[in-house]
């Protein structure tokens, strides 16, 4: 074992093949027993060359015969002598390298990508099994599934107001809010602005947050400001005292998706019924962009499904509206049936491409359940009852423009004098129901590179509108609104009745030039439209709150303009020009001046 560890010292720099052959030789008989010592053969003198000294230490060592080792030796000396007449051969023009030299071997582009790609794959597959730089060890596991994002918008608003519009524009929602209000007998009763301009300004925050449970399941949440109790904005006004500002809740939803053609929606959440306005003039006819639904709605992409080419996409959903309390009426014993308000909604949608033509059309249904008024049971006010038996039939929202009637039978005093006018604390509700039928279309047409040409178009109809139903509660139940001139001023008058001027329709049409979704620096929109809304086509709580101040009975046009000034960074103005169709004159003209940051 000792020559063998001998023999590795010297095997640590290269040696020839003849000293590569010796080792099958020498490796056997340094396992053997040591044979009895030889008489020591004569001292040779020692060699510069380390293979003959080798080979001399084994012969020495009886490892091989002194025969083999002369063999060896000669086929050592014979390999040197080549070597050396090689390099003495060698071309005159290749000089040599001087002392100190290190020559770097030449390795082809090839061999180095191979070679870094190694190292990366060695590297990665370290770091994963360390986790030292795995992305999910960086942060708690949960917040890889949150998703946080959201927007700012600030916005000069500028209302101005006709010298010529009435001053007598009754703010029907005040006094359901506000109410009863004796209507015959209080000379003081709540009006709306409609001759002195505003200059004004506010800002919406936007926070939404989604979180993902399952690969098919999440929860979509969205806190947002707001400056009341408005389900058509969550703008808050500058200039409020300084008050700290509100943060309502706006979204919070389950959806789930069964399938990859189909998604289920729960909770509150945003419209999931789609418009064409929603991405050109940014003013809606049927429901207004800041609009949350309540209730449960689903949707499944029947094109999709089949493996087709085209997207035919079915839609519908339940969303309660109001459903009230369970002390109803609070003030009475007697407990009753609160009419609890919801609608239910369907949409069919096709889309295709023809071309690069992308059109979109959609026909929707929405059934709107107990908002229509009823008259109450005769109400015993002059006994003191304070609710009547249909005082729930009122909005909980409103704006203006839709038909109202008064929804309390108010008994008759007798022991009123001769004479003295009976008191009639009233509210008031929607004269006709609401079945509304929605028709949309639009055709994105590509121009050049991302700029598109967008046509769009949108008709409603409330086929709930019956002019039959203006007079079925007689002159006691008959609308307080939407008469037109002539006539003693009683719409249900049977001798000389004033004409009613309200309508059931509505349509709007627009048209858009530039980039489809304004994302970056240099990003524009242009965009015009018309818009005509009759006054009982639609809820007026429900429709575009910018248009008109919001409301029905309305038309004119909207003009508008968009550039990104830089990344989610977006500058635009809008001049919405309306008046009413019919009734009291009432001109508004709206400018907007906003910016908005997106993140």
């Amino acid at each position: 074992m000792t020559m063998l560890r001998h023999a590795q010292r010297f095997l640590r720099t290269p040696l020839p093949a003849a000293a590569l052959a010796l080792l099958p030789l020498a490796m056997p008989a340094a396992a053997q027993e040591a044979a009895p010592a030889a008489p020591a053969p004569a001292a040779t003198a020692p060699s510069d060359s380390a293979m003959v000294n080798l080979v001399r230490a084994l012969v020495a060592q009886k490892a091989i015969t002194e025969a083999q080792g002369n063999a060896l030796i000669a086929q050592a000396e014979a390999e040197a002598a080549a070597a050396r007449a090689a390099r003495e051969a060698a071309p005159a023009g290749i000089a040599a390298a001087p002392p100190g030299t290190i020559r770097v071997p030449y390795v082809p582009d090839t061999v180095r990508t191979q070679i870094k790609e190694e190292l990366k794959r060695e590297v990665l597959a370290e770091a994963k099994a360390e986790r030292w730089a795995a992305p999910d060890a960086a942060a708690p596991e949960w917040t890889q599934r949150i998703t946080i994002g959201g927007d700012l918008r600030v916005r000069y608003y500028g209302e101005y107001y006709s010298n010529q519009n009435s001053n007598q524009i009754i703010d029907f929602e005040q006094i359901n809010l506000q109410g009863p209000y004796d209507v015959f007998n209080n000379p003081v009763l709540p009006f709306l602005n409609s001759r002195q301009n505003r200059n004004t300004a506010d800002f919406r925050l936007r926070l939404n947050i989604g979180a993902k449970i399952t690969d098919r399941l999440a929860v979509d949440l969205q806190l947002a400001t707001g400056d009341d109790r408005s389900p058509i904005s969550v703008s808050d006004s500058l200039g409020g005292g300084l008050r700290p500002r509100n943060f309502w809740v706006q979204r919070a939803a389950i959806i789930a998706k069964p399938t990859d053609w189909s998604r289920v929606w729960a909770g509150r959440f945003t419209n999931p019924f789609t418009s064409a306005a929603l991405t050109t003039e940014r003013v809606t006819l049927l429901f207004d962009n800041d609009l949350a639904f309540d209730g449960i709605a689903a949707e499944a992409n029947i094109g999709k499904a089949l493996g087709q080419d085209f997207n035919a996409t079915v839609r519908g959903g339940l969303f309660p509206i109001d459903l009230g309390g369970r002390n109803y009426p609070s003030t009475s014993q007697d407990k009753i049936a609160y009419p609890a308000k919801y609608f239910y909604s369907g949409q069919l949608e096709l889309e295709h491409k023809f071309g690069g033509v992308d059109v979109q059309a959609s026909i929707a249904y929405h059934d709107f359940k107990n908002i229509q008024g009823q008259l109450s049971e005769p109400c015993l006010v002059y006994l003191g009852a304070v609710e009547c038996s249909t005082d729930g039939f009122r909005p909980n929202f409103q704006r203006k423009g839709n038909t109202l009637s008064p929804l309390r039978r108010i008994a008759v005093d007798p022991t009123l004098p001769s004479g003295q006018v009976q008191p009639q604390p009233q509210f008031f509700a929607p004269t006709f129901g609401f079945r509304v039928l929605h028709l949309s279309a639009e055709a994105n047409v590509p121009v050049w590179d991302k700029t598109f040409v967008k046509v769009t178009g949108q008709y409603i109809n409330n086929l709930a509108f019956k002019r039959s139903d203006i007079c079925r509660n007689g002159i006691a139940g008959q609308p307080f609104n939407n008469g037109g001139d002539g006539g003693d001023g009683n719409i249900c008058s049977a001798t000389n009745a004033t004409p009613f001027v309200g309508g059931n329709q509505g349509y709007q049409i627009g048209l858009a030039l530039g980039t489809a979704k304004i994302k970056t620096r240099g990003d524009w929109s242009l965009n015009l439209g018309y818009r005509y809304l009759e006054s009982d086509a639609i809820l007026d709580s429900l429709t575009d709150s910018d248009f008109h101040l919001g409301g029905t009975n309305n038309k004119g046009f909207i003009v508008g303009a968009e550039v990104g000034i830089a990344k989610n960074l977006v500058v635009g103005g809008r001049w919405l020009s309306a008046n009413e169709i019919a009734g009291e004159p009432y001109a508004i003209d709206v400018l907007q001046i906003e910016m908005v940051a997106s993140f």
